[in-house]
């Protein structure tokens, strides 16, 4: 017997954690081969572990991508850095500082770089959107 959608949501962390019984997992990942918005929530969940992994670990200079968490799509798993896509910097600012691209610190002309390029110009982390303030909170 199959799952529902309402069963896929309840169960999402449990598979993404690879805590669900065999039968379950298989169960689990019929539906989502099936249905496109399952499927979208797993990727978009996903997605949402990576980045947030992705900004913890560029601070602590340690990988900690799990293997567990980059099962989508391997094209898109990391690949040295561990934030994906692209960092801005501003070519206007006399600043050495790498943005994310939604980041409001950003003024001047954006420029699109690697975390990789940036840190090898000279950039570092804004403190804003990349360090303790990432919450817009002012200490």
């Amino acid at each position: 017997m199959g799952v529902s959608c309402k069963e896929v949501r309840r169960d999402l962390s449990d598979y993404i954690d690879e805590e669900l019984e065999p039968f379950a997992r298989v169960a689990f990942e019929t539906h989502v081969k099936e249905c496109r918005e399952c499927a979208a929530l797993l990727d978009g969940t996903r997605n949402v572990i990576r980045r947030s992994l992705s900004v913890c670990a560029l601070f602590s200079g340690r990988n900690l991508l799990s293997p567990k968490h980059n099962q989508t799509n391997p094209s898109r798993q990391q690949q040295g850095s561990p934030i994906s896509g692209p960092v801005v910097v501003s070519n206007d600012s006399k600043e050495k500082v790498f943005h994310l691209p939604s980041c409001p610190k950003l003024e001047g002309k954006p420029h699109f770089l690697s975390v990789d390029e940036a840190v090898r110009e000279g950039y570092t982390p804004c403190p804003y959107c990349l360090g303790k303030n990432r919450n817009g909170k002012k200490g």
